[in-house]
């Protein structure tokens, strides 16, 4: 049950290769430019569309974490449309929003699933145990992503931006915490013989679940 050739990932590289134009200063980016990187943006959202779908469609096997970070990439995903709305990328250059996208593209989508993985992996975890670094993790990282969203909308928002900036900053603790936990999780496994669970990908459930997210 793997995603055979579900994405063109040349092709997804030579978009993304025009779009870090997004990242510069609307100052310096014409008008042409703009909407070149902005249309192999949108042509790299479109590839990744593909991605989300096929994996939703086997969100039964995949864990909370995988599909926290999948729900994640399709609001980065919208992030792709809004840009195309005329005015919105030169208006965004003069706020904090870079910010929210880059630790949603990173933090939430990449790295959450990423850790869905590992947990994935680690067969002789105890439930509680994965339960406890899920809840940490994606928790602490919706609060920070809210934060960090507010921050970027603080001209909308009736709040102070040093208090949504150290509500970010305590948040991140707990995605913190998780990561170390599952550290030291690991590093005990490994001490205490278990390599062989760690380090390969367990069978049954588990292994179709890896296999979805791998393919």
């Amino acid at each position: 049950d793997e995603l055979r050739g579900w994405l063109p990932s040349q092709s997804l590289a030579i978009l993304l290769s025009i779009t870090f134009l997004l990242g510069m200063s609307p100052i310096l980016v014409s008008g042409a430019t703009f909407w070149l990187a902005a249309l192999a943006n949108a042509g790299a959202a479109a590839l990744l569309c593909r991605h989300l779908y096929l994996f939703w469609q086997r969100r039964v096997q995949l864990p909370p974490l995988i599909l926290y970070g999948l729900a994640l990439l399709g609001i980065h995903l919208l992030t792709a449309l809004a840009i195309l709305v005329p005015g919105v990328w030169r208006w965004s250059g003069g706020t904090q929003l870079r910010v929210w996208v880059m630790h949603n593209f990173l933090l939430g989508w990449i790295s959450s699933v990423l850790l869905g993985m590992i947990l994935v992996q680690l067969s002789r975890i105890p439930t509680w145990q994965r339960r406890l670094v899920e809840v940490l993790w994606i928790s602490g990282v919706s609060i920070m992503l809210v934060a960090l969203l507010g921050i970027g909308l603080i001209q909308f928002v009736d709040v102070a931006a040093v208090t949504l900036l150290k509500l970010a900053a305590w948040a991140s603790l707990l995605p913190a915490t998780a990561a170390l936990f599952l550290t030291i999780v690991l590093v005990l496994q490994l001490a205490t013989g278990t390599r062989g669970e760690v380090g390969a990908i367990p069978m049954g459930k588990a292994s179709k679940r890896i296999d979805s997210v791998g393919g």
